[in-house]
C-alpha cells in the first residue's frame, strides 16, 4: 500500500504542476503523471516484481518534487520578466527558406547514401561475436563488444536530428509531407537495424513533442498510433532478438511474452532501482557516472586519463532480469539523495524554460528542444537521458546552429511582438 500512497502524493504534485502551468504540457506536469502512473502500474502489476522499501518510495518523491520546484522556478522567473510580451520569428526572406530546404535535403541524401555502409558496418561488428543470429550480434557488439562504430554512432543522431527537422519544417509550412515521411522512415530504419529500440522511441516521441507544443494540446489520437507503432517497434526487435514470443507459441502466448517483456522493461528500473538503493556498493564498480561527458572531454583533450565506463550498467534481478535504474541511478550513486535534489531541480528548471520559450515564443529551435525534452521524461523510468548524455544534446545545438542560426549571419528575419494569450 506505500507505493499506492506515494502514487497518490506524486499525483498531487501533478495537480498542483498543472495548476502553475495551466497545461498538461509543462514538463513538471508530464514527469509527475508519468510517476504516479508508473508507481500505479508496479503496483498493480502485483508479485510480477519484487516488493520496493519505504526509502526508495521517498527518493521517488524528492525527485519529482525538486523537478517541479525547478519548473517553479523557471516560470516565476518568465513571469516576473512579463508573459505579455512576446517575440516571434516572422521568416518571410526566400533565400533563407531555400537554405533550410537545401539543408534537409543535402541530410535526406546523406543518409540514403550512407545507410548501406552504415549496415556494412553493423554486420563486421557482429561478426567477432560467437552468435549466430545476425540481430544478437549486431546487439551484442554495439553495446559490449570492444570494437566501437566510431563516427557512425553520430551518424545515428545526425539522421534522428534530420528526421525530426524535417517534420518541423512540415508543420511550420505545410510542406514537405512526403520528404518528412521518407526521413522518418529512414530514421527508424538506423535505429531498427542496429537493435536500438530506445532510439525509435525518441524520434517518435521528439515527433510528439513538436506536434503537442505547436498545437498547444495533446492530440489523443496521434497517442493512440504513437503506441500502436511503439509496440510494433518494441515487439520486432523481441521476436529478432529471441527475446519475446517463438514460432511454437500460440498467439495469445505471444502477445502475453511481449506484454511481459514491455512491463519489464518499462517498470524493472524502478525496482532495480532498489536494489541499488539498499546495496549500493555492489553498483559502485565500473558504471555510468553523471558527469561522464566532461570526463571524457578532458581525456579526449589530454588533460586527464579517467576510465570513462559505458552507458550499460550491469544486471540485477526484479526478478526478471534489467540494466536500467532509472533517472536517479548516476545522481544517488555518486552524490547521494542531496545529489538527487540538486541535479533534478536544475533539470526541471532547464526543461520548464525552455517549455516557456517553445510554448510561447514559438521559436522553431525551442520547438525542436522542447520534443527533444518530451522523450528524455518518458525513459526516466529507464535511465538518465539529459546531464549524462549531454554530448547527445550538444550535437543537437551544433544541428540546430548550422539550420537556423548559422542563416541569420546571411538572412535577415522579421521580428514583430505580440501579446500572449
Amino acid at each position: 500500500m506505500l507505493t499506492v500512497l506515494f502514487s497518490f502524493l506524486i499525483g498531487l504534485l501533478a495537480f498542483y504542476n498543472y495548476k502553475i502551468g495551466k497545461t498538461y504540457l509543462y514538463p513538471p506536469v508530464i514527469f509527475s503523471i508519468l510517476w504516479t502512473g508508473l508507481l500505479l502500474a508496479l503496483f498493480l502489476a502485483g508479485s510480477m516484481f519484487y516488493s520496493i522499501t519505504l526509502e526508495t518510495l521517498i527518493i521517488y518523491f524528492l525527485g519529482t518534487l525538486a523537478f517541479s520546484i525547478g519548473g517553479f522556478i523557471a516560470i516565476a522567473i518568465f513571469i516576473k520578466r512579463g508573459m505579455s510580451s512576446v517575440k516571434i520569428e516572422n521568416d518571410h526572406n526566400k533565400s533563407m527558406r531555400e537554405y533550410k530546404n537545401y539543408f534537409i535535403n543535402l541530410t535526406l541524401l546523406i543518409a540514403i547514401i550512407a545507410f548501406p555502409f552504415y549496415y556494412s558496418r553493423l554486420t563486421e561488428i557482429a561478426s567477432y561475436s560467437g552468435f549466430e543470429n545476425i540481430w544478437s550480434a549486431i546487439r551484442y557488439e554495439t553495446v559490449y563488444g570492444d570494437v566501437r562504430l566510431g563516427l557512425w554512432s553520430y551518424m545515428v543522431g545526425f539522421v534522428r536530428f534530420g528526421a525530426a527537422i524535417s517534420f518541423l519544417e512540415y508543420r511550420i509550412k505545410n510542406t514537405g509531407k512526403i520528404r518528412a515521411i521518407i526521413f522518418i522512415v529512414i530514421s527508424l530504419a538506423y535505429d531498427l537495424f542496429s537493435m536500438a529500440r530506445t532510439g525509435a522511441f525518441f524520434l517518435l516521441f521528439m515527433i510528439f513533442g513538436q506536434e503537442i507544443i505547436m498545437r498547444k494540446r495533446i492530440n489523443f489520437r496521434s497517442i493512440l498510433l504513437i503506441f500502436i507503432i511503439i509496440f510494433l517497434i518494441f515487439s520486432i526487435p523481441g521476436v529478432l532478438l529471441e527475446k519475446v514470443g517463438s514460432p511454437l507459441f500460440s498467439p495469445y502466448e505471444n502477445l502475453r511474452s511481449i506484454f511481459n517483456s514491455i512491463m519489464v522493461y518499462s517498470l524493472g528500473g524502478l525496482v532495480a532501482f532498489d536494489n541499488v538503493v539498499n546495496n549500493s556498493d555492489f553498483y559502485s564498480g565500473p558504471r555510468i557516472v553523471t558527469f561522464r561527458f566532461f570526463i571524457a572531454l578532458l581525456n579526449r583533450l589530454g588533460l586527464s586519463s579517467y576510465y570513462v565506463p559505458r552507458y550499460i550498467p550491469i544486471i540485477t534481478y526484479t526478478p526478471a532480469e534489467t540494466n536500467v535504474y532509472t533517472i536517479y541511478f548516476s545522481y544517488f550513486l555518486d552524490y547521494g539523495i542531496a545529489g538527487i535534489i540538486i541535479c533534478m531541480l536544475l533539470v526541471g528548471f532547464l526543461c520548464s524554460l525552455i517549455f516557456v520559450k517553445a510554448y510561447f515564443q514559438k521559436s522553431p529551435s525551442y520547438v525542436f528542444l522542447y520534443g527533444m525534452i518530451v522523450p528524455s521524461i518518458l525513459v526516466s523510468s529507464l535511465n538518465e537521458a539529459f546531464i549524462t548524455a549531454l554530448s547527445y544534446w550538444l550535437q543537437a545545438f551544433i544541428f540546430l546552429f548550422f539550420i537556423y542560426i548559422f542563416p541569420k549571419c546571411f538572412f535577415k528575419t522579421k521580428i514583430i511582438k505580440l501579446e500572449s494569450s
